[in-house]
Order: structure tokens, then C-alpha cells, then sequence
């Protein structure tokens, strides 16, 4: 997987505007949220997404939703090795939230999905953006398939002008491939997340908060067919493979384990004239062992982010600006080992610790800020535009030779709706958008070609995808059914972006929520 850490936001940009049914992007908004006005004017806080305590400051008091929601997409140039050529997923989902001021605060949300990730090559492991360089992958590939199961439940107490809260989330995944050679991932992660919030009157509010979380994936790939072997590839950046153990073998196992922390503080101002301001700082280390018990690859990324919003409203109308932004720095470490015993009946090996290397190094910066204007021109009628900008810019340097590569682009788009009420309450929802992205600097030097398997088939396949120029169109449609308590809503989505070289990738998305 060897340039899929550097570019993993860069590919989130357009997969996310394509459903993908796996990785960073998901096909739907994050397990746990409630939009129910997904099509109209956004939901323009996080706080609520970084502490339970932030649900305080959302405009509804309360929120409850079933929904299902498919998904499909295709792609012809425009996509990576690893992320396949297509792919559809299936979601079924119960969230909602509750606030009750000065006593309480709940939040609940369970999900199941499934999904089948087509013609995936050079990934054999799930979530390859938080794993990388020390990824694992084959080159045959093939069609992946994958279970998710999410639950998560938090409350919040009110002590006076104090509020305290804890939030906790569970992800089981199981991914595979029903073909030779057969990847099954086994994936636990877990969280939590406690928050501290202080009202200092006249609508404003202070909060910290963190999170804990812990991850665990076991990697097992066998081979049933008789007499046959592939290679597994233990990947270790800018396409480059460990060839000490990189051998023709019929079965594999590794385990990653990490540990990821975040702290922050969060101010918020609600009213008129609304404001929100986050500020976190997180620390994640991910750490591989092998089968034979080497732990032969370590990784640590400290990243700070920030996010910041206003809101103003007009009567019917209000502008939203919002901007986003994130730095990290990620360091591989790869460790050396010399085998000391072997049990020759248990198989259980003794290995020596020798050395630790910096090898890899990779820096990521994002921004993003976005401008909405919402324009109530009756009880009945609103319409809303949107211009957003976005940049991205990441690097990996391997240090040893000395090999890199770099991408970054522009990505500039628009968006406009409308939001129609009938006489019953009923609801019309319509929008449109387009982008255009456009690279503003890359390059690469890595190893030869005909002498790396990855950087033939993967690196360089990837990097080409990475500085193509694309256009993307979308268009979406939705329609509310209100009724004596609930809301019945049937939504749609549709987008098609071409770029250089006659590449192209199409997706809709379709689902049905219930309001409560």
C-alpha cells in the first residue's frame, strides 16, 4: 500500500462524493448523526461530534431516526489500486439524541452495513490509511466484502451551570475475499469519550473534552487450493516491500494494535449571532506484529486540528461561514531482530531486538472554508448558494535511500437549493453542485520501475490517478411526508465527474428515514 497514508485525505475527496463503500470516506454521514435536513442548509457544528456535552447547542432539543440507504458506484480511471473499480453498500441505521436543560443529556446510535468493494488490488488489510506504510498486499486482489456493526451511547448531567458527560462507541468489522488468496480481517475498536462544559451566560459556553480509543486488527490470509503460493508483501512505503520476508508462502497473520488520544476545547456561542470554535490536539501509535512474534514496524502521528464556525441569522435567512484545518506528521519506525531458538515442534521462534530506524516520514495539511447563504423568501419557500475551497497537501519521504513523493491540489466548488414546504407541512428539497479539482504541485522519485513490483503496479498507477485534473457534478432530490409524530422522507443522490485520459467515476445513492 505504499503511498496510500500521504494521499488517504487526498482520495477521501473524491470518494466521498462517490459513495465508496469502504475506507475513510464513508457512503453515508458518520454512524451516530442525525441531519434531517441532509439536503438543505447543513448542520454547520461539531462540537456535538467531539463531546456529548455539545448536543446542548444544536437547534433541535431532540432527535430520533431509522433510516436505510444504499449505495453504488463506478469508476474507469479514477480511483487507486487499492479502492477498486466499483462497489455498493447497505446501511440500516436507529440514532437520536435528547437534550433536557438543566437535567440531562442522551445520545444513542446502532448501525449495520454491508458492503463488496470490486477489483481491489494491493490491499489485503481494512482502514489502509491509518495502517500505512506498513500495510500487507498481494497482487492478484479481487472482489472484497465486508460487515460493520456500530453501537454507541452516551449521557450527560446537568450540576448547575456545569455539565459532564461520557460517550461510548464499539466498531466490529469483518472484512474478506471469497477468492485464493483469502484475506479475512478481523477488526475491534473501541472509545471513549468524556466532556466538560461550563454555561458562562449570555449564550456562551466552554467545554474540554477527550477521547480514548483503542484498535485491533487481525489480519489472517490463507490459500486453499493445493501445491499453489503467492507472495504477501510487507509494504514499508513509497512502493518499496521488505524482500527478507516477502517469500512465496499458503498463509499469513499479522496484528495491529493502536492507541489513539485527543484532547481539546471547544467555545461556543448560540443565538443571533452564533459562533463555534474547537481546538484538539491528537496522538495516535500503531504497532504491527508478525505471526512469529517480531513486532518489526511502529508508527506515531501527532496531528492538531482546528474548526471554526458562524452563523447569522436574518429573520428567515442567515450566513454560514466555516473553516476547517488540520497538520499532522506521521514517523515509521522499523525495527530490526536476530533469531535466536526455534521450537521446531511448536513453531514458536525467539527473536533478538537489535535496532530501531526512522525510515518513513509523512506530512499532511488540509483546509477547508466554506460559505452559505440561506434565503427565506416566505414561510414556504427558501433557497440557499454555496461556494467552497479546499487544499491539500501531503508528502512521504522514504529516508533511506532517499526516495518521496508529493501531491497536492485545489479543489473549488458550488452549490445552490431550494427548500419547499406544502400546506400540510410536507417538504420538497432539491440540489445542485459542481467542482472542479486541479492540481498545484507534485512529484516523485522512487525506486526503478522493473525492479519494484509495487512501484509498477501500485505507486506509480496511483500517482497518476493523484494529479489528474477532474470535473464532478452532483444533484439531489428529496421529499418529507409530515404526519401526526413523524416524518417519513425518501431522498436520492446522483454525481459524475470525468477527468484526463477519458477517465470517469459515476455514484448515486438512494434511502428512506423516519423521523421521530
Amino acid at each position: 500500500m505504499s503511498a496510500i497514508r500521504p494521499i488517504a485525505f487526498l482520495l477521501g475527496t473524491l470518494a466521498a462524493n462517490f459513495y465508496s463503500p469502504t475506507g475513510q470516506a464513508q457512503t453515508f454521514p458518520r454512524a451516530g448523526e442525525v441531519l434531517r435536513d441532509s439536503l438543505g442548509a447543513r448542520v454547520w457544528q461539531v462540537g456535538y461530534r467531539m463531546t456529548p456535552t455539545g448536543y446542548a447547542t444544536l437547534e433541535r432539543s431532540r432527535e430520533t431516526q431509522l433510516s436505510m440507504r444504499y449505495a453504488y458506484w463506478d469508476s474507469e480511471g479514477l480511483n487507486a489500486p487499492f479502492e477498486g473499480e466499483g462497489g455498493e453498500r447497505f446501511r440500516i441505521e436507529a440514532s437520536g439524541y435528547g437534550v433536557q436543560q438543566d437535567k440531562g443529556i442522551y445520545c444513542a446510535a446502532a448501525s449495520f452495513s454491508t458492503g463488496t468493494l470490486r477489483r481491489s488490488t494491493w490491499n489485503d488489510v481494512c482502514d489502509v490509511w491509518m495502517l500505512y506504510p506498513y500495510t500487507v498486499a498481494d497482487a492478484t486482489g479481487g472482489d472484497y466484502l465486508d460487515e460493520e456493526y456500530f453501537l454507541s451511547g452516551g449521557y450527560a448531567r446537568y450540576f448547575g451551570r456545569h455539565v459532564l458527560g461520557l460517550r461510548v462507541e464499539y466498531t466490529g468489522r469483518i472484512a474478506f475475499r471469497g477468492a485464493d488468496p483469502r484475506p479475512k480481517n478481523t477488526v475491534s475498536d473501541l472509545s471513549f469519550n468524556p466532556g466538560w462544559s461550563l454555561r458562562l451566560g449570555r449564550g456562551h459556553t466552554l467545554g474540554l473534552f477527550a477521547k480514548y480509543r483503542y484498535y485491533k486488527q487481525h489480519v489472517g490470509i490463507s490459500v486453499e487450493e493445493p501445491g499453489r503460493s503467492y507472495t504477501f508483501y510487507r509494504m514499508r512505503g513509497v512502493g518499496l516491500f521488505d524482500r527478507m520476508f516477502s517469500k512465496g508462502d499458503t498463509s499469513f497473520g499479522r496484528y495491529y494494535f493502536s492507541d489513539e488520544a485527543t484532547a481539546g476545547v471547544l467555545w461556543e456561542k448560540s443565538g443571533r449571532n452564533a459562533f463555534e470554535a474547537v481546538l484538539y490536539f491528537r496522538y495516535r501509535s500503531v504497532r504491527t506484529e508478525e505471526s512469529d512474534n517480531r513486532i518489526p514496524f511502529l508508527t506515531r502521528r501527532p496531528e492538531i486540528g482546528l474548526h471554526a464556525g458562524y452563523r447569522r441569522t436574518m429573520g428567515a435567512s442567515a450566513l454560514t461561514a466555516t473553516l476547517q484545518g488540520t497538520y499532522g506528521r506521521q514517523q515509521g519506525w522499523e525495527r530490526t531482530y536476530q533469531r535466536v531458538t526455534a521450537d521446531e515442534q511448536t513453531q514458536v521462534q525467539v527473536w533478538r531486538f537489535l535496532s530501531q530506524t526512522l525510515r518513513d516520514e509523512i506530512t499532511s495539511a488540509h483546509a477547508r472554508l466554506r460559505v452559505e447563504y440561506l434565503q427565506g423568501l416566505s414561510p414556504q419557500l427558501s433557497l440557499w448558494y454555496a461556494a467552497c475551497g479546499e487544499y491539500r497537501y501531503d508528502r512521504e519521504q522514504f529516508t533511506s535511500p532517499v526516495y518521496h513523493m508529493q501531491v497536492s491540489f485545489l479543489r473549488l466548488g458550488a452549490e445552490t437549493g431550494l427548500r419547499r414546504e406544502g400546506t400540510k407541512g410536507n417538504r420538497l428539497e432539491l440540489r445542485m453542485a459542481a467542482w472542479h479539482k486541479t492540481g498545484t504541485g507534485s512529484s516523485i522519485a522512487c525506486a526503478e520501475a522493473e525492479n519494484e513490483i509495487g512501484v509498477r503496479e501500485m505507486l506509480l498507477p496511483l500517482y497518476e490517478y493523484l494529479t489528474r485534473d477532474y470535473t464532478l457534478a452532483e444533484a439531489g432530490a428529496a421529499y418529507t411526508f409530515v404526519r401526526r409524530g413523524f416524518e417519513l422522507k425518501i431522498h436520492g443522490e446522483g454525481g459524475y465527474a470525468f477527468g484526463d485520459g477519458g477517465s470517469r467515476r459515476w455514484g448515486i445513492r438512494v434511502g428512506i428515514s423516519v423521523f421521530l
